[in-house]
């Protein structure tokens, strides 16, 4: 942290072209919801998206409005990719993680709302946005930065190590969660992803499934991260397996 009590954030390798396309939607995006905010009254999800960020012009003023003017240049001047520094306070964490619950909260949203003329965020744009806030909270707790490029390679690596199930996790369906589980084993994955999102029930087959995945795993110097939408995650608290295989939420149920 630096004497003003401001701590140097910096972004390596920002990817201008994806920057430039980012920040279109997410402007087409607010003047849709600037509409919706002025016709309708509520605590919808565009009148809690734009209070949000208010709230955060308000708090952090226009701390990093001259870095976005470098963006701005670089694109202009057919730059490739930039690094960025921003210098923010403390607090400027927690917006962060607030911000990154919101959005994929509204990116839900426009997903469910045929009425909208803004589709929600592109995959590669969603990326963008997860390293810049990861990278704003890391950094601000003191972890050291990471390139874009070595962002995205990791989150590709990540997608090929991902295994998505739907339905009912039960004794009639672990045994073909198991195949895939030891199909990456047999490969040597060392950072297996189970997401859960889809699944509705799980039974005492499926935990105890997800546990002995665990232990195998970290006996081998791996590890298992596992996505699962809060039903599940009351199920794993109630039976005392919460800490033990720490479940994650779906980017979109985030809010529960």
């Amino acid at each position: 942290m630096n004497s003003d009590g401001l701590i140097d954030i910096r972004l390596l390798g920002m990817p201008v072209d994806l920057w430039r396309r980012a920040s279109a939607h997410q402007e087409a995006l607010q003047r849709e919801f600037e509409i919706i905010r002025t016709t309708t009254a509520g605590e919808s999800v565009p009148h809690r998206l734009l209070e949000l960020i208010d709230g955060f012009r308000t708090q952090f003023g226009d701390a990093s409005d001259a870095t976005w003017d470098e963006m701005r240049l670089a694109a202009e001047a057919g730059a490739t990719a930039r690094d960025l520094t921003f210098r923010l306070p403390e607090a400027a964490a927690g917006a962060a993680r607030e911000l990154n619950v919101m959005m994929a909260e509204v990116d839900a949203y426009c997903q469910g709302g045929s009425h909208l003329l803004t589709l929600a965020t592109p995959p590669d744009q969603v990326a963008l946005r997860e390293w810049i806030l990861g990278e704003l909270i890391n950094q601000i707790e003191g972890q050291a930065p990471v390139r874009w490029d070595d962002f995205i390679r990791e989150r590709r690596r990540e997608e090929a190590d991902r295994i998505v199930f739907d339905g009912s996790l039960d004794l009639a369906t672990a045994g073909g969660l198991r195949d895939e589980i030891q199909e990456r084993r047999s490969r040597g994955v060392r950072r297996l992803v189970v997401d859960l999102s889809r699944v509705g029930f799980v039974d005492s087959i499926g935990i105890s499934l997800l546990v002995t995945t665990h232990n195998r795993l970290e006996e081998e110097g791996a590890t298992m991260r596992l996505i699962a939408p809060r039903r599940v995650q009351e199920l794993l608290r109630l039976t005392g397996l919460t800490e033990i295989l720490n479940p994650e939420d779906p980017p979109q149920t985030a809010t529960g």
